[in-house]
């Protein structure tokens, strides 16, 4: 009886020693990795990716969809007792709104309500305009997106950017 008492007390703090020690992913996925957040560098976010299905209009725009998410979106450790990854939009009207054109352009290709040779023409002005917006000061045109409701009026606002040297 002590002796089997004895053996159980020592098992348990073997594999407690053992699973403390443990740094690595094993291939069955039983062991599960901890990341020390003293030593973690807070400067270098995960950044966003896209992760649909490809786009109706070709690889073309799949490729600046994707750009979009590695440009605005950010992904950086929440602190708590459940730490994960929190999602995070730098200039969240402009991102939105880029979102919002993108889904009006898919609705107007799926009713054939336009052409998608103009569709993807459009799309590549207004995507290239909106990565490149995420350099710039845009207060003013942050309050032009958030005061229009009207979808093909954002995309109008998208097609209209002009940048200066």
């Amino acid at each position: 009886m002590i002796k089997s008492v004895f053996l159980f007390i020592i098992s348990i703090c073997l594999s407690f020693t053992l699973l403390g020690q443990s740094s690595q992913i094993s291939e069955s996925g039983g062991v599960i990795m901890l990341i020390d957040l003293e030593k973690s560098n807070t400067a270098n976010f995960e950044r966003g990716s896209y992760n649909g299905k490809p786009h109706v209009l070709g690889d073309t725009i799949t490729s600046l969809l994707d750009k979009v998410e590695s440009t605005y979106v950010y992904y950086k450790e929440s602190t708590g007792a459940y730490s994960s990854m929190e999602k995070n939009i730098e200039k969240p009207i402009i991102y939105s709104s880029l979102q919002k054109v993108i889904k009006y352009y898919d609705k107007l290709l799926r009713k054939d309500k336009i052409e998608s040779q103009k569709a993807k023409e459009d799309l590549l002005l207004i995507l290239n305009n909106g990565i490149a917006l995420k350099n710039f000061k845009t207060e003013t045109f942050e309050l032009n997106l958030k005061a229009t409701r009207n979808k093909a009026e954002l995309a109008r606002l998208f097609e209209k950017v002009r940048f200066q040297n």
